[in-house]
């Protein structure tokens, strides 16, 4: 997950520390961390920074607004026929801080507390398909026809081509003009159209135009030259913005009963790529935006946590390669401090672009419910990125002892735990498993229900004596089953022994809480997993 970005070092800020530190651990690395005790100076107005994030543009076609199937906005291909529109990034270069009184907050800001998925939806919840205008699919094109930018040119030809089984090439190509053909004009099908911008009106305009096209092909072909990834990603662009996670199956679907092409599952999979871009933004320019973001994060949300790593370009003293990011949300950290010292980890997957995993740690409130605490995404469930976490873990969010750290049996996990330099060897710390895991593998091992239901009752007994009991009823049906059980220390996965560390939590729930709720971005941006 490696991506390359300039150094933190054009950040304006007073607290955070501006220096590379290398660490001097078992696992070296580059660090960045922020002073609690000052808070940074940050000139990005907030809703300026959200609003280039979602990359929500004001074009749209100028077709009737009764055509359900149009409502789709537009951009280019990027091919050697197609334009390719500058995002600009307009950002407010003012201090936004005296907007929030200057000070910290006792209680956690509302960007904070609201944070949901209506609150991702609502940052692009702006109409992106209002139409208006005078023209349908089924009139025919006319000299005069006018347009707001050559985009929705394009996408009206293009339309109007592929429902009529019609061929076009492109023959000119400039920023403010453009001239296509039919396909067989060489067999005397003397049809083209030509359109510039005016700069009477700034619109384009068709100022060519031959009469109505009649040249049809023979709908043999399971494809069309104009249903390309980009006119695709138009067509399909509000059915992922309502469910981002649609199969490609399922869109390949929705174009085939639409225009009756059998389309390439890689064009539907390019489609939607490009359409979640359009929708969220772009992959490589949120990672760019990771240290500014980071800064607006830490002044809406004081007292927050941001740890990352970087490895040092060759030969480039201001580019640096991002390899991992580690945050803990100032409430969290402070609300830890009342909570159960009780620590689930795991990781899951990020299926975006740059392929990566979100390393989480959780815990329980006083009241038993579920309390995020820790992120960090890495490129790899790797030995360095476990002894990363959990020593980030240690040095930035809790020096309490007695924690009782949950996790599987990932053998890295548990060679990171055991390294001294990371911080959680007794009595700061009590390893224990996750005894649905433990169970899970004794079933891998030996494929008997009726065992594994013995396992099942065993590990939530109370008393060590029905503990024994089910254990002594396993050996009955299969001696060789206790020389697996050997092998575990029974106070890392039963309750009997454990001496209350685990404060009687015995189940995952806890973090795959977590990862459920993160389901529906794990394949969005970076960006989007911090708000």
């Amino acid at each position: 997950m490696l991506s390359s970005f300039t150094t933190p070092m054009h950040i304006e800020g007073v607290g955070p520390s501006q220096q590379m530190v290398e660490e001097n651990t078992s696992f070296p690395m580059y660090m960045q961390s922020y002073d609690n005790d000052m808070e940074p100076i940050v000139r990005v107005d907030l809703a300026g920074v959200i609003d280039s994030i979602v990359m929500a543009i004001e074009n749209y076609v100028d077709i009737l607004p009764g055509n359900d199937d149009d409502n789709v906005e537009l951009f280019d291909e990027d091919d050697g026929n197609e334009d390719i529109m500058d995002m600009e990034d307009n950002e407010n270069t003012e201090n936004d801080a005296s907007l929030l009184g200057g000070g910290e907050h006792d209680v956690p800001s509302p960007i904070f507390r609201e944070l949901n998925w209506d609150v991702i939806n609502s940052m692009t919840d702006k109409d992106l398909t209002t139409h208006t205008g005078l023209w349908n699919e089924s009139d025919e094109l006319f000299k005069g026809l006018r347009f707001k930018s050559k985009v929705d040119l394009q996408y009206v030809v293009k339309r109007y081509s592929i429902c009529r089984n019609q061929h076009l090439i492109v023959i000119e190509f400039e920023p403010d003009m453009w001239a296509i053909k039919c396909k067989k004009w060489s067999k005397g099908y003397n049809w083209r159209l030509y359109a510039c911008r005016r700069k009477s009106h700034d619109l384009f305009e068709i100022t060519k135009y031959t009469d109505p096209h009649t040249c049809v092909y023979r709908k043999l072909s399971q494809d069309h030259s104009q249903l390309d990834s980009t006119f695709i990603a138009q067509e399909v662009q509000n059915v992922v913005q309502s469910d981002h996670t649609i199969s490609i199956v399922a869109l390949h679907q929705i174009v085939k009963d639409k225009f009756g092409y059998n389309v390439h599952y890689k064009r539907i999979w390019e489609a939607k790529r490009k359409a979640i871009i359009r929708i969220f933004g772009d992959w490589d320019e949120s990672y760019q935006a990771l240290p500014r973001w980071m800064n607006i994060i830490k002044l809406t949300n004081p007292r927050t946590k941001f740890v990352w790593m970087t490895s040092i370009l060759a030969g480039c003293n201001r580019n640096v390669h991002f390899m991992c990011v580690f945050w803990a949300f100032g409430p969290c950290v402070e609300g830890f401090k009342h909570c159960r010292p009780v620590i689930q980890i795991d990781g899951t997957f990020l299926y975006e672009k740059y392929i990566g995993k979100l390393l989480i740690a959780t815990s329980i409130d006083a009241n038993g419910h579920i309390f995020p605490l820790t992120f960090a995404m890495v490129e790899d469930e790797s030995l360095d990125s476990w002894s990363w976490f959990l020593y980030t873990l240690r040095s930035q969010v809790t020096q309490r002892e007695g924690i009782c750290l949950i996790f599987d049996r990932h053998a890295k996990i548990q060679v990171a735990f055991r390294d001294p330099s990371v911080g959680w060897n007794p009595p700061y710390a009590h390893h224990r498993y996750f005894p649905r895991h433990v169970a899970s593998n004794f079933n891998d091992k030996y494929r008997n229900k009726m065992l594994k239901d013995l396992v099942y009752r065993a590990r939530p007994q109370h008393q060590p004596r029905k503990y024994e009991s089910c254990m002594t009823e396993l050996k009955r049906l299969d001696e060789k089953c206790l020389e697996w059980f050997n092998r575990l220390d029974p106070k890392k996965w039963t309750l009997a022994h454990d001496g209350g560390h685990r404060y009687g939590w015995m189940t995952t729930n806890i973090v795959e809480c977590i990862n459920g709720v993160l389901k529906r971005t794990r394949m969005l941006l970076s960006l989007l997993l911090f708000g």
